[in-house]
């Protein structure tokens, strides 16, 4: 077993190498592509995939806690509503709409919050004009204003959680910008995402000081030096095996940045019968891999009142 993780991670790596020659002749191709697109073809807002799937492995996921430069155009009048909040993508910003009724103010400036630590990793973004023809489309139905535009990410990687993914992106083109609007599916997934927080405090607040932990390269050195008590307080094994392999995963750590994750991101589960707290989040590999950024692997859980970080083993 101990070798099927060695493998898992040494794969990894070796993978990210390879991927970073091929990926860095693309790199001039695939850049210059950012101008805004009009749409010849059947519109699919809900076609972007995230591009690093999280590996099958021991968690069940259980359901959600419930609690309550631009071609001219013709530009739409703003909707109505408050479009005191913005985001940012890349050296963009855009003002932002909230549909929703009775929105406190703290919960629209955390909204947008976390919406630009979504968007922090894109270096551009574009708009596609929706035709008359796609404006029965389910994901369309779900704003209450007419949206004239959708957001473009051209063919940069989408690491958005799922409910963003599925419901945020539509926009109205004001004079030569763009109004991005936030339906009530998003505000209530906010809402119940912040009142899972409120439920778990603990948990959330433990998950800053691990992270801070895995950044904290001396932490890593006495892992990579086989010290098993900060092996055991950082990493989750499935068994009873010795620690041969602290190194190879102290070298894994050292190599990588891992991101603040989106309050979407985390979730309740069970592994191996036990209620948890999981989530991913983007890991960095850095501008020299050619693939810099991946989400899906590895996970972390929060169990027995502790999070640890979680590297699925082979089959």
């Amino acid at each position: 077993m101990k070798y099927s993780r060695y493998i898992v991670i040494s794969a990894l790596l070796l993978l990210l190498a390879l991927m970073g020659s091929i990926l860095t002749r693309q790199r001039g191709v695939q850049e210059g592509a950012h101008e805004t697109q009009e749409l010849s073809v059947q519109f699919e807002p809900s076609s972007a995939i995230v591009n690093s799937q999280t590996q099958k492995n021991a968690f069940t996921i259980k359901e959600p806690v419930l609690v309550e430069s631009i071609q001219s155009e013709e530009s739409t009048t703003p909707p109505a509503g408050s479009s005191d909040f913005n985001v940012n993508i890349g050296n963009e910003s855009y003002p932002i709409l909230f549909e929703g009724e009775d929105v406190v103010l703290e919960m629209k400036q955390a909204i947008i919050d976390d919406l630009n630590l979504n968007l922090s990793h894109y270096e551009h973004m574009s708009f596609m004009k929706i035709p008359p023809e796609a404006e029965k489309e389910p994901e369309l139905q779900m704003y209450k204003t007419k949206v004239t535009h959708w957001l473009d990410d051209g063919r940069q990687k989408n690491f958005f959680p799922d409910v963003v993914r599925s419901s945020f992106g539509g926009a109205v083109k004001v004079g030569d910008s763009y109004q991005l609007i936030i339906n009530q599916k998003l505000i209530n997934a906010y809402e119940q995402a912040f009142q899972f927080k409120e439920n778990h405090l603990d948990a959330f607040s433990n998950a800053n000081d691990f992270l801070g932990l895995l950044a904290d390269k001396k932490a890593i050195y006495e892992v990579g030096s086989g010290n098993q008590q900060i092996a055991r307080s950082i990493f989750l094994f499935e068994d009873n095996e010795s620690y041969d392999d602290s190194q190879e995963l102290a070298r894994f750590l050292d190599e990588i940045e891992i991101r603040k994750p989106s309050i979407l991101d985390f979730e309740a589960a069970t592994y191996e019968g036990q209620e948890v707290i999981r989530f991913t989040t983007l890991v960095d590999f850095g501008e020299e891999s050619g693939e810099p950024l991946l989400k899906g692997y590895p996970e972390f859980i929060y169990m027995d009142e502790k999070w640890r970080i979680h590297f699925p083993l082979l089959p």
